[in-house]
């Protein structure tokens, strides 16, 4: 009700061989109607921020969080709140 979004943090140098899929995966078993941007840091030291489209919207439950935390690692995911 008073997340706007939720945003996962990915290290491109960090992405083993399977996360991308087994992320989609977290995202498709927390369905709900808020939006999620993914932030890609890449190594360079670029971002890139991508929304993702409303087939990955999420319910943003604790169960969410700590799939998301255990897939990713500490610090990967958090919420917007509505201002």
């Amino acid at each position: 009700r008073f997340t706007e979004s939720v945003v996962v943090e990915i290290f491109s140098g960090n992405l083993g061989e399977g996360e991308l899929e087994k992320l989609r995966d977290v995202l498709k078993n927390n369905k709900g109607v808020t939006p999620v941007t993914v932030a890609l840091n890449l190594p360079s030291g670029g971002k890139v921020n991508m929304l993702l489209g409303k087939g990955f919207c999420v319910k943003p439950s604790e169960r969410f969080m700590k799939d998301v935390v255990s897939l990713l690692g500490e610090n990967t995911v958090w919420l917007k709140i509505k201002r």
